[in-house]
C-alpha cells in the first residue's frame, strides 16, 4: 500500500512537470537551452524511481502472499499478494514509460533552443 502511495506521488509530480513544460513550449516561441531544460531533472528522477518502486511493490506483494500462505495455508491468500505485486509493477512501468517519452521530447526541444 505504501508503494502505491509513493507511485501515486511520482505520477503527480510527473504530471505537474509535463504540464508545466508543455505550457512553457506552447507559450514561448524563443527560449534558451537553460530555460528549456528547467525541471527535466524531476522527470529524469521519476524515470529512475518509478520502476524501482514497482519492483519493490512486487517483492513486497510476493512476501505478503507467501507470508499469508504460511499462516493460513490456502491459495486464496496468495492471490491478493500477487495482485498487489502486479499492480505496482504495471504502475511503475507505466509512469516511467510515459515520463521517458515526454523527457525525450522536451530534451529534443532543449537541444534545438535558440
Amino acid at each position: 500500500m505504501v508503494v502505491l502511495v509513493l507511485l501515486g506521488l511520482c505520477s503527480v509530480v510527473s504530471l505537474a512537470v509535463i504540464l508545466e513544460r508543455l505550457v512553457f513550449f506552447w507559450t514561448h516561441k524563443k527560449y534558451t537551452s537553460k530555460a528549456a531544460e528547467r525541471y527535466l531533472y524531476l522527470l529524469s528522477t521519476m524515470i529512475s524511481i518509478a520502476p524501482l518502486l514497482g519492483i519493490l511493490g512486487t517483492v513486497w506483494g510476493i512476501m505478503q502472499a507467501f507470508g499469508g500462505y504460511s499462516l493460513q495455508g490456502d491459495m486464496q491468500s496468495i492471490a491478493g499478494g500477487i495482485a498487489v505485486a502486479l499492480q505496482t509493477t504495471a504502475a511503475g512501468l507505466l509512469i516511467a514509460l510515459t515520463d521517458l517519452v515526454f523527457y525525450n521530447y522536451f530534451a529534443h526541444k532543449a537541444d534545438n533552443a535558440q
